[in-house]
């Protein structure tokens, strides 16, 4: 779970617990890692959240809940998916988004067919890696935010890397240095686990300078593939 704050709070919990559990209590917290988006001017600066929820069970909603210095600051429903491959999972699959007319009338469209998982191909808020265009992020999760406070749920979102993401357009010839002043795409959305030195999966939140724009993710039967055409990484990988 990812969350964005003024750079003033630096102490973010994640409460989780069944809905329908016998045991209310049955609560699980998790801290969550802290990185500042710098390089932004005094009224945009702000600070990702980034908090890894583990041990979820199938077919389950979830009462989420955040705490910041101590002090409540909201709470939301998330609902996981089944793991029977017999169940139709109810996937969008979009792209090239941004805040437009046309993407917030697509936004109504789909919250009326209750998704189970969102996919944007690329191009996501337009910012292309220029902090002081930071605030297109503003208008982008606010869009998703009024999906989800129709739908009644947090679902997963899996977010494939564009060119508009990151500046530059495929096979540029120069790399990117990715840290803590951007690309914001890897600052607020790290999408796979860490890995040592021997590719080995470690069941922990990545740094960001270690965050890759290629990953899978295995819903029910389905296994999704994210590729990066050439903008972060090469084809080589």
């Amino acid at each position: 779970m990812n969350l964005r704050t003024h750079n003033s709070v630096d102490n973010v919990t994640v409460s989780y617990q069944e809905i329908n559990a016998t045991n209310s209590s049955e609560e699980y917290k998790v801290q969550a890692i802290t990185y500042q988006y710098k390089g932004l001017d005094w009224i945009d600066q702000r600070s990702v959240h980034s908090a890894l929820i583990m041990g979820l069970k199938p077919s389950t909603k979830y009462l989420i809940r955040v705490f910041y210095n101590n002090n409540f600051w909201t709470n939301a429903i998330y609902k996981t998916l089944s793991d029977d491959p017999t169940v139709p999972v109810r996937m969008i699959n979009a792209g090239d988004s941004g805040y437009t007319d046309s993407a917030i009338q697509l936004t109504k469209i789909i919250a009326t067919l209750k998704p189970d998982v969102y996919f944007i191909g690329g191009d996501i808020a337009y910012d292309d890696n220029m902090p002081a265009c930071a605030y297109t992020w503003d208008y982008y999760l606010k869009l998703y935010g009024s999906l989800t406070s129709t739908i009644g749920y947090l679902m997963p979102i899996v977010l494939t890397v564009g060119n508009h993401d990151v500046g530059l357009n495929e096979m540029p010839g120069i790399n990117i240095t990715v840290n803590e002043y951007g690309p914001a795409y890897l600052l607020y959305f790290p999408q796979h686990y860490d890995r040592n030195a021997n590719f080995e999966i470690m069941k922990t939140i990545p740094p960001i300078n270690r965050r890759r724009t290629y990953f899978t993710h295995t819903f029910a039967n389905i296994q999704y593939v994210s590729l990066d055409s050439g903008y972060v990484n090469t084809f080589y990988g």
